[in-house]
């Protein structure tokens, strides 16, 4: 990689395209095969576009060979990497050839020209508008407040969007677990954090919720949860449609079809109300 300023031209086209590349595995070849070559093409016609029209090419990217920093056109950060190695050219007088592969990548993102998440990844594709983790990813947000391990992670740069496929998080606060949550699908997008697909979720006290959407809001630690809600606590369970709590699963409000079974008689929340 060349010390000095190079431009990265924007893929658009070529980034739909890896969306579609990564939703499944054609044969026994690696996803990031897959980018590669399927890809290839379609970055080397950006590229003969970008050279005949020098007002394409908008973010840019200093470093050397083991770190790089993109910038955008204003000249705000878009990601910092700290590398192993990287697999792919980069060349002052033709952009990048090809997505970037990074080795041991130890990344930054930012959103708006702030520090967003730490992503860690043993390899990661960046192809100049999405940073792709197909080989397990750990993140931790810049506040320190999450931290997430997941098989795949995609990134999007433009939103800020973190996807994740075979998710576990962590909410901390104070640097002390406040909540555990696994789910099949999980996003991250400013404080909010949706699970689509399911999830499974616990706290330290031994509280545990199970449902089919949970959303959590980073800021506030509030959680809500929709579909076959259940909440375990000791010997308690309260199931219905729908659930506004915390994190700490003490406090708050179940509706549609709720039932309690409670053979101590004692409710793990202090507001219960059927609609």
């Amino acid at each position: 990689m060349d010390a000095h300023q190079v431009s990265l031209y924007r893929l658009t086209a070529a980034g739909a395209l890896l969306a579609t590349l990564t939703s499944g595995l054609v044969g026994c070849r690696s996803r990031s095969q897959l980018i590669r070559e399927g890809i290839k093409q379609e970055v080397k016609e950006r590229l003969d576009k970008a050279k005949k029209d020098p007002a394409a090419s908008s973010i840019k990217v200093t470093g050397n060979n083991n770190s790089f920093v993109v910038d955008d056109a204003l000249g705000n950060h878009i990601l910092e990497a700290k590398v192993e190695k990287v697999d792919g050219a980069m060349r002052p007088d033709r952009g990048i050839e090809g997505p970037i592969l990074m080795h041991q990548a130890k990344c930054l993102l930012y959103q708006k020209g702030k520090p967003q998440m730490h992503l860690d990844a043993p390899e990661a594709t960046w192809d100049g508008q999405r940073l792709v983790a197909n080989k397990t990813a750990h993140g931790r947000t810049a506040e320190g407040d999450m931290v997430v391990d997941s098989q795949t992670a995609i990134w999007t740069s433009d939103t800020g969007v973190l996807q994740m496929d075979a998710a576990k998080m962590q909410s901390l606060k104070k640097g002390k677990v406040t909540f555990n949550a696994d789910a099949p699908k999980a996003e991250v997008r400013g404080q909010l954090v949706t699970m689509p697909a399911g999830a499974v979720g616990n706290n330290p006290d031994g509280q545990r919720l199970k449902a089919d959407h949970v959303r959590l809001f980073r800021d506030s630690g509030k959680l809500e949860a929709r579909g076959h809600v259940v909440v375990t606590d000791g010997d308690t369970t309260v199931s219905g449609q729908r659930l506004q709590a915390d994190t700490r699963l003490k406090k708050g409000r179940f509706s549609g079809n709720t039932r309690v079974i409670a053979k101590s008689g004692k409710l793990p929340l202090a507001q219960k109300r059927n609609r």
